[in-house]
């Protein structure tokens, strides 16, 4: 039996907050709760003696199970309407598990046999995905959130949960039933069926019932359930959804109250489930709150669950997070101003950077909920009692009534100011305070008198003020037309509500934007300043013709408007005249006239974010990127590194290279004399001739990226030989350092060595060779050939000494023993080398997903001065970390170079328009295409044909204003195929242009088609051009260009298989066979797949997942015995001919098993 999925359990209460912040915002929201509680261990509370008297009455609505047959016709049945011009939705399916392939079809079984859905030929489809059940078991869901997006939302009204909350003061006895499978017992409106299909590896299906994951389902249930228990309403019954909560005053009335909502879902044939519901209860679970004659408290459950909540680690997880938290909101005094620092971290185009004030936050959430008050509920027949307060950025309240043990809280409110309600001034801040708590609880207020604290002394005059601004006299109407209330003046040290909105500090000031008229904005800033009025009480300012002035001085102090500090820092740094100086020389230039508090840190910002300065001023850093050495190997020729000497003059034997090869361990060298044209193939030989045959192959090959380097054949090659190799970043030599020291040495040796006989400078590579290698290195302390070999090479000049023979077994140990003392001596150096380099390195920010500008000093930008270029071009999407100090970059797709960066290329850019809101990037400059100076197309936007029959574009730019599009030819377009590909496709299809070999290819298949009928002539008005592409052997492929058809065209949802599906089935499979069928139905229809793939699946019903797989017109048939595949293989074949369907032809393959 499928387990039910209308066991809710315990809601979890981030999912309610969000659910109710989407009904408040769009009247209706989707909430689906599917939980489980495994079949044997259910039990129920025991009820008293009348409710069991009751249950039993009534067992006929208390099932183990839904009945074998639909639900009657209800009031409400579940309608599907999508907006106007909406087509059908499908996804294609996602990979399931083998595992959660047999589960799903032991589900769509037991589906099909309760009638719950049937097989479906629908065009929309929904994919099928597994969750985990706690028990370990698999939970089906239907993905529906395609066509959730375009179905028109129903507005009927989900509760509020407060609301609800509300209506049970007074009550002492509670039981709360729960439906099973609540929404399997509403039926889908018949024009809707065949929207809910959806697709599965063995066919679509479509819901008879309304299925979970609908959009407008909890509004279709809730309006049923409220329709069928209307009469109790509000009298003893709240309903949330499939939740039916019963409350009474006393247990005698709560037996009937209980009977008569029996009896109502008993004639509307409502099952309910009994294990999940309970009876006759002190106290109530209700929601994710504790409901009890106390008042409303927070579920312990939850407190428990806040306490182990661990520390969000992104942004969704401080979503869920906040969600969990703000459901509780009302139970927390100053909620707003504890969560601002998180709920700052939400906002777009802030990077999610945790720091102390963020942890400090959460845990003071943590400690408001888990000592959370209780909150009574409010008695609609006595007065009430507000204490309202107002800081800078927030507004609190509470909410309190005496029930006779004095006053006690209902709820609290906290709302950070946004926008245009930071500027206010104070007293205005405090109105607001008071205008908002009215506005929230004005359910409960209108009708009754009410008292309001205040901290604000002016306001007690709020009601009889002779001179109010528009604002001030709507919010008196509004408060004067609904309300009766008293302001009260209370000092702020009595106040609990001025707790609520004191933030902990005030926000960094930032500067913006500007205006000409500049008096005017000095004006207008002072005006709506908050800190001009503190100021001017700490006797900072004088005035002089509506101008500030710092006292005591001549600058003149600048009101915190970000547009007026924004125009100064522009006017001293940005405009010509100002020469994008550095921070100091701009705040110099600034503070000999202005001053505002924090200045310096706003001038910092404000020059370290210009686009300008980022690209055209080279950096003053420290490099970027600690020192990475690469690993020391352990013995002779396991890593090695390789390298080219070019530019050198020709020799007669056609030498003009040197191909230098370097041992990384006993630092011998191999110096190679080459030619620059040398092909990937010839170094390749060099390779094997000169090293593999004299030490064997290397385990690491380290070079540059040179194209013989990085060609196929060079990659293959060291593949086959199981050799790593080991690439420096793009224009980063320094990865390969010791290389490069060798090729300096090498061009002294010969500069040495030649001295008049250049033209024969290979002539002495050999004895150079041997020089090196016969020469003390510093870093072993050793020569490289004793390293190698274990002795010192004869020279002329070594005298002759007795000659003696060393016992194998020592020479052995002794080398060994020569290799580890070195290998530690490497390790010595190259950190000593790594402490001394990092003395003068910094470590680098950069991580993925930043954007960051490249160093242009490689690149090829010819077509500038070296003296004017910009130093750094970009900016430039981090795409990957390949190295603690190397990064990939998604870079212009025109550009032909390497996209992996040492951190010394690439500097952090910092987007002005993030930094100070408004501040634009000059235009981008022209990206290189062939070295040429191009600009990037945008999109095309218009044609136009002129007289001598060239065609234009008009061209909108990316980056640059419309009023820049302009009109380009069409063969100045060949960089930007794409766009104006878009634009051609958008245009309509006309017919394509064909070359003489496509006409003549075209006549002949014509021929062909019209001779086996497969074709006929049309004059209807459907019409798609043809074109012609070169196949991979030779000749050509007639295509039809069917997407204009293909667009108009319903969509078939029909599920194609999932090939990594397909493969999972040949698990124990040892022979195969593979057929391919021939066909008719034209290429490049948008339905053809789907309707050849439900004609295989029909014909070979029963043999696929069994013997046979079938993809289109591919079929395999895989068999785990010879004997069993020759059978298979003939009721594949009775079946093909029974069908008439023709093969191209059978491939066989056997696997021998024994």
């Amino acid at each position: 039996m499928l387990p039910n999925w209308d066991d809710t359990g315990d809601i979890p209460v981030e999912t309610l907050a969000r659910f109710e912040k989407d009904v408040k915002r769009t009247d209706t929201g989707f909430l689906a709760i599917a939980t489980e509680v495994e079949d044997g261990k259910e039990k129920i509370s025991e009820p008293p003696e009348k409710i069991k008297e009751l249950l039993k009455e009534f067992q006929d609505i208390l099932p183990d199970d839904l009945p074998n047959e639909l639900p009657p016709y209800r009031t409400h049945q579940h309608e599907i309407v999508e907006e106007p011009g909406s087509k059908p939705t499908f996804r294609a399916p996602y990979r399931l598990s083998p595992t959660e392939l047999t589960d799903m079809k032991k589900q769509i079984e037991y589906l099909l046999a309760k009638g719950l859905i049937r097989p479906s030929t629908s065009p929309y489809g929904a994919p099928v995905l597994f969750t985990p059940k706690p028990d370990g078991s698999l939970r089906m869901c239907i993905d529906y959130r395609a066509l959730n997006k375009q179905t028109i939302k129903n507005k009927y009204p989900i509760p509020r949960i407060d609301d609800l909350l509300d209506q049970l003061r007074g009550a002492t006895v509670f039981s709360k039933l729960d439906l099973r499978s609540g929404y399997w017992q509403i039926r889908m409106a018949d024009n809707s069926i065949h929207k809910t299909a959806f697709r599965t590896r063995y066919g679509s299906y479509e819901y008879l019932v309304m299925p979970f994951g609908l959009t407008n389902a909890p509004a279709t249930f809730q309006a049923e359930m409220n329709h069928i228990l209307r009469p109790l309403l509000d009298e003893c019954v709240v309903v949330y959804l499939d939740d039916i909560l019963i409350y009474s005053r006393d247990m005698k009335q709560h037996v009937e109250h209980l009977r008569r909502v029996f009896e109502i879902l008993r004639r509307e044939r409502f099952y309910v489930k009994l294990s999940k519901s309970e009876f006759a209860l002190e106290k109530v679970q209700f929601l994710g709150h504790m409901v009890s004659a106390q008042g409303v408290h927070v579920d312990p459950k939850k407190i428990e669950a806040v306490r182990t909540w661990k520390t969000p680690e992104n942004v969704k997880e401080l979503q869920q997070f906040l969600g969990f938290a703000n459901y509780y909101n009302r139970f927390v005094p100053q909620y707003a101003k504890i969560a601002a620092p998180l709920t700052n971290l939400l906002k777009k185009n802030t990077p999610y950077k945790w720091e102390t004030k963020h942890q400090e936050a959460v845990e003071q959430l943590k400690q408001a909920l888990t000592s959370a008050p209780v909150l009574i509920l409010p008695d609609p027949e006595r007065d009430y009692v507000i204490e309202a307060d107002a800081s800078d950025q927030a507004v609190g309240a509470v909410l309190m009534q005496d029930q006779g043990n004095g006053l006690q809280p209902i709820a609290y409110l906290s709302k950070k100011l946004h926008g245009a309600e930071l500027n206010y001034p104070i007293h205005d801040k405090e109105a607001l305070a008071i205008v908002i708590a009215f506005k929230a609880w004005r359910c409960y207020l209108e009708g009754r008198r009410t008292t309001v604290y205040t901290d604000h002394c002016s306001l007690k005059y709020l009601k009889t003020q002779p001179n109010l601004s528009r604002r001030q006299v709507r919010w008196i109407d509004f408060l004067e037309t609904h309300f009766h209330y008293d302001i009260v003046y209370k000092p702020g040290h009595k106040n609990k509500a001025d707790a609520l909105s004191r933030p902990a500090h005030v926000a960094a000031i930032q500067a913006e934007g500007m205006n000409p008229l500049l008096k005017g904005l000095f004006t207008h800033g002072y005006a709506i300043d908050p800190e001009i009025p503190l100021a001017e009480k700490r006797h900072l300012l004088q005035w002089d013709s509506d101008i500030a002035y710092r006292k005591g001085s001549t600058k003149i102090w600048v009101p915190n408007y970000p547009p007026l500090r924004q125009l100064l820092l522009e006017e001293y740094h940005d405009v010509l005249y100002a020469g994008h100086f550095g921070s100091n020389k701009t705040l110099t230039g600034i503070a000999k006239h202005y001053y505002w508090p924090h200045m310096a840190d706003d001038v910092q910002k404000f020059v370290t974010s210009c686009d300008t300065c980022q690209r055209m001023k080279s950096s003053k850093q420290k490099k970027a990127g600690l020192l990475q050495p690469l690993p020391v190997p352990e013995q002779p020729w396991q890593v090695v590194s390789l390298d080219f000497i070019t530019g050198l003059p020709p020799t007669s034997s056609g030498h003009d290279a040197i191909l230098v090869v370097i041992d990384k361990f006993s630092k011998m060298g191999h110096f190679i004399p080459t030619h620059t044209t040398a092909r990937t193939e010839e170094t390749a030989q060099l390779f094997v001739r000169h090293i593999i045959s004299q030490h064997g192959i290397p385990t690491t090959l380290i070079s540059d990226r040179d194209p013989k380097f990085t060609s196929k054949f060079w990659k293959e090659l060291m593949s086959l030989l199981g050799t790593k190799l080991a690439m420096s970043s793009a224009y980063h030599p320094q990865t390969d350092g010791q290389t490069e020291r060798l090729n300096q040495i090498v061009e002294q040796l010969l500069r040495a060595a030649c001295k008049d006989e250049i033209s024969k400078w290979d002539l002495h590579l050999p004895v150079l060779e041997f020089a090196y290698n016969n020469a003390t290195h510093a870093a072993t302390g050793q020569t490289p050939f004793f390293l190698c070999y274990g002795r010192h090479p004869l020279t002329p000049q070594k005298p002759t000494t007795p000659a003696t023979v060393q016992p194998a077994h020592d020479f052995i140990t002794t080398m060994h023993q020569l290799w580890d003392r070195t290998h530690k001596r490497l390790l010595d150096i190259q950190q000593q080398q790594k402490r001394q380099a990092d003395r003068h390195r910094n470590d680098h920010t950069i991580s993925v997903g930043d954007q960051v500008l490249l160093d242009t000093r490689n690149l090829d930008i010819s077509h500038l001065p070296s003296k004017l270029r910009p130093r750094f071009c970009g900016p430039f999407l981090v795409e990957a970390q390949v190295t603690p100090v190397t990064f990939r970059l998604r870079l212009p797709a025109t550009w032909k170079i390497h996209n992996a960066f040492h951190v010394q290329l690439l500097k952090p850019y910092r987007d002005p328009n993030t930094i100070f809101v408004g501040r634009q990037p000059p235009p981008p400059p022209p990206v290189l295409v062939q070295n040429e100076p191009e600009y990037e197309v945008e999109s095309v936007l218009a044609h136009r044909r002129r007289r001598n029959g060239t065609v234009e574009l008009l061209i909108r730019w990316k980056g640059y204003d419309p009023s820049e599009d302009s009109w380009v030819s069409e063969s100045d377009m060949g960089n930007a195929r794409r766009p104006l590909h878009d634009y051609l496709v958008k245009q309509g299809s006309l017919l394509f242009r064909l070359t003489h070999p496509g006409l003549e290819e075209l006549r002949k298949l014509l021929d062909y088609l019209l001779e086996k009928k497969f074709i006929r002539p049309s004059s209807l008005p459907f019409a798609a051009p043809i074109l012609f592409i070169l196949k991979k052997h030779g000749g050509y492929r007639m295509c039809i260009d069917y997407r204009a058809l293909n667009r108009f065209t319903i969509k078939s949802r029909y599920p194609i298989p999932r090939v990594d599906e397909l493969i999972d089935q040949l698990r124990k499979a040892m022979f195969f066979s593979k057929i391919s069928l021939r066909g008719v139905m034209p290429f490049g229809l948008t339905n053809a797949p789907a309707t050849f793939q439900m004609t295989m699946n029909q014909i070979f019903s029963l043999l696929v997942d069994k013997c046979v797989i079938v993809y289109l017109d591919d079929i395999l048939i895989y068999s785990e015995t010879r004997e069993q595949h020759l059978k298979d293989l003939e009721g594949v074949f009775t079946l093909l001919q029974e069908h008439r369907l023709l093969t191209k032809g059978l491939s066989a393959s056997f696997k021998n098993i024994a």
